[in-house]
């Protein structure tokens, strides 16, 4: 079995997270449980292997525009995806019916390199790339560097609530004494809508009109315009810069009250950062 580029596993998850550290080709990716097949286990028992797991619907068969139409989906949509997934593929069919293979499908496996296909009912998993390891399937997830700055902490990837988990209000001894008790009113809609949250952002100490140089509590976010380090502006700083400088980042929460959504957006001169959603939340920030 060839073709699975540069795979290192690395320690054990540190203690209260369930997710594994792992290397592939000097990129970082965190991997959580999702699901286990035993009939996984052969080939991925000694050996942990990257695959490809295909959902397949009822009565769907397997062709080569299938197949093509899909990878290109998934490259556009997910920064996990590359080739060294396609070299085993899981064929998931929901029906338990025979799967269905055309003719044409010879080549596109060629193509990829892919050196093994698997056909089991489906896993309540997505179709995507996974690491399985003795028979578990982990769905991964890329670390990307913040060289901006601009996050205070990451949060659970899969997790629903995020009660216990401190909230800083940009001020050390908030951080101390006020763990989050429940999600804020605007994180549970965005979770429902699917939005995967990755992290809390730099807030000015309270809110307040604290522009960067004026920090002390914690280091200022940079500016990603420019030289890489021009001032972002306050109070919501950290949450203008990440839009701004990440191209992995969608949307930021942000408060609004005097202009502290404003005021960041003009200085890095990101439209998307001034449209995006600008919560008027005073205190309760827990993302």
């Amino acid at each position: 079995m060839g073709g699975q580029g540069a795979l290192t596993p690395l320690p054990g998850p540190s203690k209260g997270s369930t997710a594994l550290g792992i290397m592939i080709d000097n990129s970082h990716y965190l991997a959580e449980r999702k699901a286990s097949d035993s009939a996984l286990e052969d080939f991925t028992y000694s050996t942990p292997r990257l695959v490809t797991d295909l959902r397949l619907p009822d009565g769907l068969k397997v062709t080569a525009s299938v197949l093509e139409q899909w990878k290109e989906q998934y490259r556009d949509q997910d920064d996990v995806s590359h080739a060294n997934f396609l070299h085993i593929i899981i064929f998931g069919r929901v029906d338990r019916e025979p799967i269905e293979f055309g003719p044409d499908v010879d080549d596109v496996f060629k193509k990829w390199k892919t050196a093994k296909l698997v056909c089991l009912p489906a896993m309540r998993i997505k179709s995507g790339p996974y690491y399985v390891h003795k028979g578990v399937v982990h769905a991964l997830s890329k670390v990307y560097p913040d060289q901006q700055l601009t996050f205070m902490q990451a949060t659970g990837l899969s997790a629903e609530t995020y009660r216990g988990t401190h909230t800083t209000l940009g001020n050390p001894v908030y951080l101390e004494a006020y763990p989050a008790l429940q999600n804020a009113d605007v994180v549970s809609p965005l979770k429902e809508a699917g939005a995967i949250i990755v992290g809390k952002t730099h807030l000015s100490s309270f809110a307040m009109m604290e522009h960067p140089t004026q920090s002390v509590d914690y280091q200022a976010p940079f500016n990603p315009r420019g030289d890489g380090y021009l001032i972002t502006g306050g109070s919501s700083g950290g949450a203008a810069a990440v839009v701004a400088a990440y191209d992995w980042i969608d949307l930021a929460i942000c408060s609004d009250t005097t202009g502290s959504a404003r005021i960041p957006a003009l200085q890095m001169l990101a439209p998307q950062v001034a449209v995006a959603v600008a919560v008027t939340i005073l205190v309760d920030l827990s993302v």
